[in-house]
């Protein structure tokens, strides 16, 4: 698999942004289900999650066309 570098710092800066909102939102979950609000909380992580995902959308992207070339249809 070829290794993609053509990413621009505005990319980076996002990936950045969006795995350090995804830790945020992480630890506010716990915060909320300290507080009693357990809605809040797993909402907090599922957004977590959506982040987390969205910081790995390069890896994903490349695992994906991987996948794609192991099982042309």
């Amino acid at each position: 698999m070829p290794r993609y570098r053509h990413h621009s710092l505005g990319e980076l800066i996002s990936t950045v942004s969006f795995f350090g909102v995804s830790m945020f939102l992480l630890l506010s979950g716990f915060d909320w289900l300290e507080r009693g609000d357990q809605l809040r909380a797993w909402m907090s992580w599922f957004a977590a999650c959506l982040c987390f995902l969205g910081s790995m959308r390069f890896r994903i992207a490349q695992i994906a066309l991987a996948m794609r070339k192991q099982n042309p249809e």
